[in-house]
């Protein structure tokens, strides 16, 4: 459906012919609709307890090599926001600022769920002092020292394990979450690195964590999207990020 509506919205852009308000047309796109509805990309998602298990074992967090450090960094990220690989690819050095409760980016450029004329967004990765093992601001400060000489000018957050050692693609990135997904035992060929944003929102719903935080924490405007697409059951209060970590049995 969303493939023939595109092509139906082009053709209308630049025909003056009265494409997209025939009444055959419209009936037809409606008959594609109830044949092909949309649909979510899981049916199912996996228990974020088993991930943060897998990451806490990997310690301590100075005897890890880079890449397992690197891992750990971008799931931990990934999990306490629930956002998409995109913006994670996009984070910077010189848009962060480091207290010593977080660690704060802020992305200017739009991204996927950004509404139309909005820009800019913030991004908090806050200490989590209950368990140092899967503390994202400890854990962040440390990958971003070890990788200071290596990354020489460049300003990306995530840079390749090997020379040249460049800020890496949004498809890097992907590959890194289903490494530690593969790890976990999860099965890769079905669940993909965008569950991510499934299996820590639904998640946080279980934990109680308020909906309008969920939303926020996503970028979602709407319940309907995360009730349709992401809210999934998995075998399983305060903030999104610390019920996320809290969920390690």
């Amino acid at each position: 459906y969303s493939a023939i509506n595109s092509a139906r919205s082009a053709l209308s852009s630049y025909l003056k012919i009265g494409v997209g308000s025939h009444q055959l047309e419209s009936i037809f796109m409606r008959g594609i609709s109830n044949t092909n509805p949309p649909r979510p990309r899981y049916n199912i998602t996996w228990d974020v307890g088993v991930v943060l298990t897998l990451l806490r074992s990997w310690s301590p967090m100075m005897g890890l090599p880079l890449d397992r450090l690197t891992y750990k960094v971008v799931m931990l990220m990934a999990l306490t926001t629930a956002q998409r690989v995109q913006t994670l690819q996009k984070l910077r050095l010189d848009s962060m600022v480091s207290t010593p409760d977080e660690v704060t980016f802020f992305i200017e450029e739009v991204l996927k769920q950004h509404r139309p004329g909005a820009t800019g967004l913030q991004l908090e990765f806050r200490a989590y002092p209950v368990d140092a093992t899967l503390c994202i601001a400890t854990h962040l400060r440390y990958y971003i020292k070890v990788t200071h000489i290596i990354r020489k000018m460049e300003q990306g957050l995530f840079i390749s394990h090997k020379n040249p050692h460049h800020r890496v693609t949004v498809q890097t990135i992907s590959r890194w979450l289903r490494v530690v997904l593969g790890a976990a035992g999860i099965d890769t060929n079905v669940l993909k690195s965008h569950s991510t944003r499934a299996a820590s929102t639904s998640a946080a719903r279980t934990m109680e964590v308020p909906m309008d935080h969920v939303l926020a924490t996503a970028g979602w405007a709407s319940e309907t999207t995360f009730q349709h697409f992401y809210n999934k059951p998995v075998a399983a209060p305060a903030t999104f990020a610390e019920a996320m970590l809290s969920a390690v049995p």
